[in-house]
This record gives C-alpha cells, structure tokens and sequence, in this order.
C-alpha cells in the first residue's frame, strides 16, 4: 500500500531547512551521538505514538546504515496516523 503526501511551498521550504540543519549536525556529530540522537527520536515517538494493539509502537525503530541511522516504522498505516487521510 502506496502512502501519499502532499506539500505546499511553505512545507517545502521547512523541509528544505531542516534537511540543512540536519546535515550541518551530523557533520560536527560522531556517531556515538548520531545513534544517540536516534535512540531518543524513537523513544520519543514510542510515547506519542496511539496505542490499539501495540503493534505501531513496537514497529518503530531505528539502525545504522552506512556513516548514519535510519528511523523506521514496520506498521504500513504509520504515515496516516501521523499525517491523517484526508485534507
């Protein structure tokens, strides 16, 4: 199942400058403080996350990949709980 996102510019332009302080960090990071940073991005999702069955809060993790980590949800319906159905 394909997840569908849409942006206007003033998202864009958000993404765009987080994406820049993003690579401005984990230039000056090391990677003890990268997995550090991710671990607790989980943690914190973890806690925000809505709980039915459990299933959403305990797909969600994290791993190394490459000189970075990658944060992930197994649960296909992830980006509708966070970014709702419908506009």
């Amino acid at each position: 199942m394909k997840s569908k996102l849409e942006f206007n510019k003033n998202d864009l332009n958000n993404i765009n400058q987080i994406v820049t302080d993003l690579e401005v960090v984990v230039q000056k990071a090391s990677q003890k403080d990268i997995n550090v940073a991710a671990a607790a991005i989980v943690k914190e999702q973890k806690t925000k996350a809505p709980v039915d069955t459990g299933a959403l809060k305990g797909g969600l993790s994290y791993g190394k990949e490459g000189v970075g980590v990658y944060i992930e949800s197994a649960m296909d319906y992830s980006s509708y709980v966070e970014f709702g159905t419908s506009k």
